[in-house]
């Protein structure tokens, strides 16, 4: 069986409704995700060939006449070396889709996200995740964490790896997740200016509209979406956040929203106020 090489990623950003994309696009018919992630060019490709992504887990052998072969994987905008895999084995033509947004929202929908598996591990429910990623969240956080104590585990964290790798984003921060300068840069020094960037708040609240953007970038005929794909999330940890708390990441953040203006070529009116 030949390898089936993805020509369409979309490389990030977490918590900014990846899943509830590739949902979506998977409705067209000339469209294919595979589920889940693969993280293939960020975690597997260094010690295992890239026939890997032919198998059935990912891909299936009649996808060929597929005209969109899609990868999602939000690892793969950490560094510049794994889009530059995907460059190289994809083809420089590879369509890239990047989304943003708010960076603090964002980090707030981590916090949210990791309290709840803590709450799952607790009660010993494995039914989203395999129980080894509960041990991961576990390492940052238990049931007793506060919100100031998670902040400033991810503040210590950030700063240690800014000081000695800051051009390669860590999946085990989630500040350096939300530095759109950094991730975006990333993109640009790869693949240029070849790469759909899509706000988050806009694909919620009026999908059909940013799914034209989409289908005009992957040259694929317009569909209107028959139902609205939604990705569940628990709010009620919200309750915990102390806003006054959130104030330094107003500053940290800046660069990147100033990066995400640029490169959308305009302010986005559901994002906060970030002195721009």
């Amino acid at each position: 069986m030949n390898n089936i090489i993805p020509n369409t990623f979309i490389v990030g950003g977490s918590k900014c409704g990846t899943s509830a994309l590739a949902k979506s696009l998977n409705i067209h018919p000339d469209i294919f995700f595979p589920y889940g992630e693969t993280h293939f060019f960020s975690r597997h490709f260094f010690h295992q060939d890239i026939s890997i992504l032919s198998r059935d887990e990912y891909y299936m052998p009649e996808l060929n006449n597929v005209k969109i072969i899609g990868d999602k994987s939000v690892t793969h905008v950490n560094d510049k070396l794994y889009l530059e895999a995907i460059k190289k084995y994809a083809g420089e033509d590879s369509k890239i889709i990047f989304m943003m947004r708010d960076p603090i929202d964002k980090l707030l929908s981590w916090y949210t996200f990791m309290r709840s598996l803590v709450v799952s591990k607790y009660n010993e429910d494995y039914s989203r995740f395999a129980p080894g990623y509960y041990e991961g969240v576990l390492n940052e956080m238990t049931h007793e964490t506060t919100f100031s104590e998670w902040l400033d585990f991810q503040m210590e964290r950030y700063e240690f790896l800014m000081e000695h790798q800051p051009n390669r984003m860590s999946s085990m921060n989630k500040i350096q997740l939300s530095r759109y300068d950094k991730l975006i840069g990333n993109i640009e020094s790869v693949f240029g200016d070849n790469c759909l960037y899509i706000v988050s708040e806009e694909f919620k609240y009026n999908r059909n509209k940013v799914l034209s953007e989409v289908y005009e970038y992957l040259d694929v005929d317009f569909i209107e979406l028959p139902y609205k794909v939604v990705n569940s999330s628990d709010k009620r940890y919200l309750n915990e956040v102390d806003e006054d708390k959130l104030k330094p990441f107003y500053k940290i953040f800046k660069p990147g929203v100033e990066k995400a203006y640029e490169v959308l070529g305009r302010k986005v009116e559901h994002w906060r106020d970030y002195g721009i």
